[in-house]
């Protein structure tokens, strides 16, 4: 067992640190986030960066949160596997083109540009 105490509370660095050396771990954290929408979008966001099927998943399901802040850290994390997964598209796209938040439309148009530049 990894001892992560030296992270006081929940903070970006811990999601940073989690993705990097205990994806899964993250994954767990994550779920204890689910009442705390700011710090479960950074939290989305480094998710993201993990490759683990089940990471794609759940970052689909926050894409659909009531919480636009939520939905938005989310989509930063979605846009890693958009070249990877069809759904995942599909998604962001009807993201960008239907989400009530501007901020959230605008991350989702940001990602699918982004994507289009990398090929």
């Amino acid at each position: 067992m990894v001892n992560y105490s030296h992270f006081e509370r929940h903070c970006e660095a811990e999601f940073e640190y989690l993705a990097q050396r205990n994806p899964q771990r993250l994954v767990e954290v994550i779920d204890e986030l689910r009442d705390k929408p700011t710090l479960l979008t950074f939290a989305a966001e480094y998710l993201g960066r993990v490759d683990l099927s089940i990471s794609q998943q759940l970052l689909l399901q926050l894409a659909k949160s009531s919480e636009a802040v939520v939905r938005e850290g989310a989509v930063l994390g979605l846009r890693w596997h958009l070249e990877n997964s069809l759904e995942i598209r599909q998604t962001v796209q009807a993201i960008s083109e239907s989400d009530p938040s501007p901020g959230v439309r605008a991350a989702a148009q940001d990602a699918i540009n982004s994507a289009a530049e990398v090929k």
